[in-house]
This record gives structure tokens, sequence and C-alpha cells, in this order.
């Protein structure tokens, strides 16, 4: 009961309900599913594409990217969850550009999406070199406990409030993790099953542009020119020239496990406090927040490049005045930023590389022709249509050696 009542301050009640409600909704999707999708109509034509995300492909950044160009988007479904009531609801109140999204993360996908969309949509697909894939997946973990609290006071233990992260139930990444390629919460091969309702549908001799996004074209010096190509192709906003520092920023590394993270101090900590004030601590600033880090951390501390300390403004001239504030503050970031360096220094060390991922299957033939089974099938329309792509796999061109002396 706690719980629920911590939960309902930090999000609302609100926000529980729709919370609750989409539960409710999945649990029946993943039950029925199959049964119930022959009733639904296809979406509102007001989307200018549909969006195939993969896993560990660049998903995210190239999510945040449509966004700088003032495209919304809205999520259909992930895997076999489906949010078909949601997204009908948005497309039809929506007054600007939209793309939807169907999220294909794991082996478990059993429903055919292409049914609710328009033929005449275009079909934007994010790859990348599958022993990329298969390292980034490994390496990407998840905090070892649901998160009980959302927000930790000065008097919390550092270490113990910065998650700690598992892979597999281990504290690095497993390389034998290889051999759930196959198993259903794996990430999805599937590029040519995926595609192939998409493709066949419509008739009348007409062909659905496809457009496939590699990972590489997503990285710090190409996405802002990538993405001035893709708003030719698919007739949106392209990207501003004052907006180009955004597009060279990295969307995911090893600060995002552990970032944002939300401290506050109130009359506990100081008795004179009257209002409770939020620290946020992120990566890059907070464009509605104050930017404190100067106060608390010095540019040879750990981390300073890498993070922000954002408090609404009103705080910050408050604690810029008050020296026992800011005193304990600044003990308490300092060493919050050797801890969380200490966290994100052990994450890199033992991260796997491709060539451990290529050595494993050097040691393991029938795995590595099984997998290559698997790809020769669902990479053919990518073989196809943009044999450049697969040109540009270093990875899986080596991968490719490998089988053929196996």
């Amino acid at each position: 009961m706690i719980k629920i009542f911590n939960k309902i301050e930090e999000y609302g009640f609100k926000e529980i309900l729709l919370r609750r409600k989409r539960r409710l909704i999945h649990s029946i999707t993943k039950r029925f599913g199959k049964k119930l999708l022959k009733f639904y109509p296809k979406l509102p034509q007001n989307y200018k594409f549909v969006l195939l995300n993969y896993s560990v492909s660049g998903h995210y950044a190239l999510m945040s990217f449509f966004k700088m160009c003032g495209l919304n988007y809205v999520r259909l479904a992930e895997d076999n969850y489906m949010d078909y009531g949601e997204t009908k609801s948005f497309l039809l109140n929506s007054k600007g550009d939209n793309i939807v999204g169907v999220c294909l993360y794991n082996n478990i996908r059993e429903l055919d999406y292409a049914k609710f969309f328009s033929y005449d949509a275009p079909v934007v697909i994010t790859v990348r070199d599958p022993i990329s894939r298969l390292k980034t997946s490994i390496n990407h973990g998840y905090p070892k406990a649901k998160v009980s609290k959302f927000e930790f006071s000065l008097k919390d233990d550092i270490d113990k409030s910065l998650p700690e992260i598992v892979y597999s139930g281990a504290l690095t990444p497993q390389i034998t993790d290889l051999e759930k390629i196959f198993d259903k919460k794996f990430i999805d091969f599937k590029y040519q099953s995926n595609l192939t309702p998409f493709l066949t549908r419509g008739g009348g001799g007409v062909t659905r542009q496809i457009i496939y996004i590699d990972t590489q074209d997503l990285q710090a010096d190409k996405a802002f020119d990538t993405m001035k190509r893709l708003s030719k192709i698919l007739h949106f906003n392209p990207p501003k020239e004052e907006d180009r520092a955004k597009f060279e920023r990295k969307a995911w590394n090893n600060y995002t496990s552990f970032l944002p993270f939300t401290l506050f101090i109130n009359h506990k900590d100081f008795s004179y406090l009257k209002n409770k004030i939020k620290f946020i601590i992120t990566e890059e600033p907070l464009s509605n927040l104050k930017d404190t880090k100067n106060l608390f951390l010095d540019k040879n501390d750990p981390c300073y490049e890498n993070l922000s300390i954002n408090v609404e403004q009103e705080h910050y001239e408050l604690i810029k005045e008050d020296k026992e504030i800011k005193e304990r503050l600044k003990s308490y970031f300092k060493e919050f930023v050797k801890i969380l360096e200490e966290k994100v220094k052990f994450r890199a060390n033992n991260a796997l590389s491709e060539q451990d991922i290529l050595n494993y299957f050097k040691a393991n033939s029938s795995l590595a022709l099984k997998f290559k089974t698997l790809l020769d099938k669902e990479l053919t329309h990518i073989k196809q249509t943009r044999p450049d792509i697969i040109a540009s796999w270093k990875y899986y061109a080596e991968f490719e050696e490998i089988c053929g002396g196996a």
C-alpha cells in the first residue's frame, strides 16, 4: 500500500490509472491478439510513414532526431503488445506531422501489424551490422533490482542509490549469452519475415517504398546530413542549422544506465527550508532549468564534462547565497561523481567487443552456421535493395569468412 501511495505521489493518480489500463490491454492482446486483430480497422491515415524499430540499432537516436525535425512519434506496438486504441486516438486528434512506430525488439512477435497501415505509406527500418548488434545487446545490462525510489536524499547511500547493472544475473557481460540467439527473449533478426506482410499487401503492381537507415548514418559526424537527406525523401521539415550540435550527441553511452538521477533536499536537511528542492542530474542541461554544476564541481572533477546538475532558477539563487547548503551539496556531489565514475569505468572496462563475438563463433562453428542460415534468409531484401549497406558491415563480412571456413 505504501508503494502505491509513493507512486501516486510521484506520477499522479491519472498516470497510474493509465499505466494499469495499458497493462490490462497488453495482457488481453498477449492472450487473444491473433483473434482480436481481424476486428480492428486500419489506422487513420494521419501519418507520413511507418517506423520499424529494431533494438540496439540506433532507434532511440533516430526517434529523437525525427522529433527535433517537428515530427510526432506514436508507438502502435512493441513485439506482441499493442496500443491500438491510444494510437488511433492520437492520430485522430493530432494536427501535426506524425509517424507510427512498431518496435521489434525480441523474437516473440506473432501479430501482423501491416494490416493497420495504408499501402501508400513508406516504411523506414533501422538496421545495423549483426555482429555489432550482438555485442551491444550482451553489453546492455539492466538494473539488478526494480526501482523502488525515484528520488534520493542526502542521507541515502550514493553507491546503493545508483543502480547495480547486471548481465544475465552476473556483474559483467557474459559471452555465453550468444547461445541464446534463437530464444524468444533474444533480439529480433527477422528482417525479411517482419517485412514480408508490408510488401505483399496492396496489389495492383504498386511497390511500397522501403527505406533502410543504418546505424552508421546516425553517428555524430553523419546524423545531421542523414536527416537532411531523409527530409527530402519523406517530406518533413529538415533539421535546423542552429540545432546541428544536438544531432552530434551520442544518444546512448555508459552514463545512460545511471542517469537521470534525482536528489532532493527539504526541511529535514535544513530546518529553515520551506520548499522541497529537486536536483536532476542528466547528461545534457535541461532547457527549462538552471545548470548548477559550477557551484559544486571543479573542471578537474570526475565526470565534469559528462553531466549537468539542473535545478529551478529560483532555487539556484537561494543556494548560491546560502553557504551551508552550498557546502553540503558540494561535498555530496563530489562524492557522487567519484562513485559514478567508478561504475561507468567498470562497465566500460568489462564490455565485450565485436572481436570477442567473432572469436566465440570461431570456437563454436555449429552455432555460427545456424546463425548464418538465419541471416541468409532474413537479410534477403536488404541485400537486394541496399547492397551498399551490407558491404559496409565489416564484422558481418568477417563472420561470413568464419562460416566459409567452418
